[in-house]
């Protein structure tokens, strides 16, 4: 197993266990492969935020990128599963996965026919690429 290390940047996402517990995730593409990574730790009453227990490194299967991905608890304050998106690699194709709790679903293509020139946005930010005009960043904000 390499190092966790990365040429991108992190994704870092909390998903909600329970009343007030959680488990942050750190997510990244493996530096010198497309491979997404992740490693997570607790969120809770007992929390040492000066000592914090990271799971070791994981593969997210199926999951490939030349860029940054993006993650996000898809609802505010409610247990769900956690949502991962990245750009697929060679194309314009933005793809997502789930996790719900230690599983995670295949990686499908966001209907609709989301497309992206360069890398996923911050899901958490709820903010979008135009994939029309490279650089621009259009900001939805959802009630």
């Amino acid at each position: 197993m390499n190092a966790s290390c990365t040429s991108a940047t992190l994704a870092v996402a909390e998903q909600t266990t329970g009343t007030a517990n959680g488990m942050i995730y750190v997510f990244w593409k493996q530096l010198g492969t497309k491979d997404l990574f992740y490693a997570a730790t607790t969120d809770d009453h007992a929390t040492n935020w000066s000592h914090l227990t990271w799971t070791p490194p994981a593969q997210v299967p199926g999951a490939v990128a030349l860029t940054a991905p993006a993650a996000s608890m898809p609802t505010v304050k409610s247990t769900g599963p956690l949502l991962l998106v990245y750009k697929a690699p060679f194309s314009t194709h933005v793809r997502f996965q789930t996790l719900n709790g230690t599983t995670w679903s295949a990686f499908a293509d966001v209907p609709g026919g989301a497309h992206d020139r360069v890398a996923c946005p911050a899901a958490e930010d709820s903010r979008d690429h135009n994939p029309g005009t490279i650089g621009n960043i259009v900001l939805f904000v959802y009630g």
